[in-house]
């Protein structure tokens, strides 16, 4: 015999919402740089790109730097959230960029569209050195 009783639909409880402490100076420092980086990008400023690598950065670095030389634009329009994952070695940092974008292009509107499946959210992977202040030597794009 099977017994069925019929139970009131309530909400399922509300998360709350909790204060994070602040993020490390480095980090800080880190993010600040990143962002003035996506800025910089966004608006097409390689001169201040420049100014905020290394003295030997990667090519992928160049790269983006060089992409907005020749074309003058890019392929998206990058909105950094936050350092979701930051580690000091030595004589650089490693920080992820969790982020967000508006396409401009579209390649970039099938990925962001098939991103928001997954939280709509991208990452990049930066490495970074000391050089009288945190610069960017490479980065490693990894959407997923």
């Amino acid at each position: 015999m099977l017994l069925i009783t019929a139970r009131p639909w309530v909400p399922p409880p509300r998360a709350d919402i909790v204060a994070v402490p602040a993020p490390a100076p480095r980090q800080q420092e880190a993010f600040d740089l990143l962002a003035r980086w996506y800025a910089a990008r966004n608006n097409a400023d390689p001169a201040l790109m420049r100014s905020l690598t290394c003295a030997k950065p990667s090519g992928s670095v160049l790269r983006d730097i060089d992409a907005i030389e020749q074309q003058g634009a890019y392929d998206k329009i990058v909105f950094p959230e936050a350092i979701v994952s930051f580690e000091e070695r030595k004589t650089k940092f490693l920080a992820t960029m969790a982020f967000q974008a508006q396409p401009v292009n579209e390649q970039w509107k099938t990925k962001t569209a098939e991103q928001h499946n997954f939280g709509g959210f991208f990452r990049h992977d930066w490495t970074l050195t000391d050089e009288h202040g945190l610069k960017v030597c490479d980065l490693r794009e990894a959407y997923s």
